[in-house]
Parts: C-alpha cells; structure tokens; sequence
C-alpha cells in the first residue's frame, strides 16, 4: 500500500470512529488482485512476489478494517464488484464507430467464467472475511449476466461505460440491491 493510500485509509478510518454507528459500505474493483504486476503488503520496507501473498495479505487487511469498524459500533457491508470486461476481453466502447452503435450496438457478450476468473481472488478473499467478521456481503459478481451469459447491455439499458466501470443507468438498476444490503446489515 501507498504512503498516500495508507494516510487515506488512517484518516478515513479515524473520521468513521467519531461518527454515529451507522452501516458503512466497503467495496473495491478487486484489480488489486487480478493484476499480477500489483502486490498487497502491510509491510512497507517488503514487495509480496505472489498474487497468492497479496490475497493474504488483502484478507488481513479487511478483517482488521471491518473489525476496527465494528468496534466503533459500525455495521459493514462487503461489496463483491461487478464483473470488468478490461482484464478478459478488449472490449472499448470508445472505439466502437456511430455506425455500429446505430446498426448492431457496442455491447459484448462473454461466458461468466471468462469474466470472473479473474476476479475469483477477490471473490474468494471477500467470503471468507464476510464469513469470519460477520459483515454483510452484497454479491454484484453476476450485474449484467443471465443464465450462462454475461453483456455490456441488458433490456437496452447500457450498463457500463467502459470496460471497468459501470454506467449511471447501470448503477442505477443496482438500487434496490444496496438497499436491501443495507437493511439486511442495518441493528438500528
């Protein structure tokens, strides 16, 4: 971790503990862990060499951080991300032609197992600290897949804007998930 993302995290981590309790919603793309060329390590004079270290580590690090959190009285919610096209596939919508759109779509079409495979790290890192703290977990690792099928776009709505984020309407198609996570985690 960074000395920037470490000071961030203290601060952040600070301010929460002299808030009232309420439920705090922890979420990351999980490109941390897909990438080989990034390692986690709590050690800053230390370089992990295996994505197998960085899960380890990354685990230890969320357990602390739910656990400082519930200790300031806070509920968490875990948030296993949304499948990214960038890591398995080349989809960019920017480089799609008006043409196109306006003829057959920009979307993309890929079997959940190409998507997730590279995600499993934080799938897998995310249930065992969501098993073993007691956080809630809200799993969005199937947003834009049905059956054995997973698209950009679903029911003509665009869901992402590139292939690492999701669009607003995309977002917005997640509402309900967030709020029945939130009630679900919430004591109050």
């Amino acid at each position: 971790m960074s000395e920037q993302c470490r000071l961030y995290y203290e601060i952040t981590e600070e301010w929460l503990s002299r808030q009232e309790s309420g439920t705090v919603i922890i979420s990351s793309s999980g490109a941390l862990l897909a990438n080989p060329d990034l390692y986690i390590n709590s050690k800053a004079d230390q370089i992990n060499t295996s994505t197998e270290e960085s899960v380890k580590e990354y685990i230890l690090g969320a357990k602390n951080a739910v656990h400082s959190l519930q200790e300031t009285g806070h509920n968490v919610v875990l948030v296993k991300p949304v499948p990214r096209y960038s890591i398995s596939t080349s989809w960019d919508p920017q480089k799609c032609s008006l043409f196109q759109i306006v003829s057959v779509g920009c979307s993309l079409q890929v079997k959940p197992q190409i998507l997730l495979m590279d995600q499993d790290s934080a799938y897998v890192a995310l249930n065992e600290v969501a098993k073993e703290t007691g956080a809630g977990l809200l799993d969005l690792s199937e947003f834009g897949c049905i059956r054995d099928e997973c698209s950009t776009e679903s029911d003509a709505v665009v869901l992402y804007r590139d292939a690492n984020h999701i669009s607003v309407p995309g977002a917005l198609t997640l509402v309900d998930d967030f709020v029945h996570a939130i009630e679900a985690n919430s004591t109050n």
